[in-house]
């Protein structure tokens, strides 16, 4: 049988995880995937943790909230171990890449750790584009983060302790596609619960 070719997939978004599944499932190659995080961040449910609604706030019982809320973690988050704990021909490194040093085919891990590759995928993700505009950067909270999500619904609860009962607050949401319009839709119902 001949040897599999040793894939690295630096970055372990959407597209590192795709391509290194289906490496996996097609059992055509060894993988490496490199990944700074414990755990595969899913984006698409990230406004449900920007707008969960702590009811305990309210007076409410608390065990049903951190049970709800530990539930919408674990679909947010899924640890890459489980991902690929079937698949013998994935191995997952912790880390963050220093260089890659093409001349080489190899990987330098901030570790000092090098990695030897055949075929290199560079599948970093995506970073939020503030188009120039001046302080954009400074006064907005992103949403690309378990983080990011938790800073926005704080910074609503702050704003709302701020007013007062009768004077509207305002959220400005810089973007139409699908994460600003469910951000949008749920933000509106969970401020009428504050």
């Amino acid at each position: 049988m001949a040897r599999k070719p040793l894939v690295v997939i630096v970055g372990g978004g959407y597209g590192g995880v795709r391509i290194a599944l289906d490496l996996a499932k097609r059992n055509t190659a060894r993988v490496i995937l490199v990944e700074k995080n414990r755990h595969h961040m899913f984006h698409a449910y990230f406004y449900e943790l920007a707008t969960f609604f702590c009811a305990e706030r309210q007076g409410e019982p608390q065990e049903e909230n951190k049970k709800f809320y530990n539930q919408l973690l674990r679909i947010v988050t899924v640890p890459y171990d489980e991902i690929f704990a079937k698949f013998s021909n994935v191995k997952v490194e912790y880390g963050t890449v220093q260089k890659v040093i093409s001349s080489e085919s190899k990987v330098v891990m901030s570790d000092g750790r090098a990695l030897y590759y055949e075929w290199l995928v560079i599948a970093t993700g995506s970073k939020t584009d503030y188009f120039g505009i001046p302080h954009l950067e400074d006064n907005a909270i992103g949403l690309k983060s378990v983080e990011d999500a938790l800073n926005i619904r704080n910074r609503v609860d702050e704003l709302s302790a701020l007013a007062s009962k009768n004077k509207m607050i305002t959220v400005v949401i810089g973007g139409g596609g699908a994460t600003g319009v469910e951000l949008a839709a749920e933000l509106v119902g969970y401020m009428k619960k504050l």
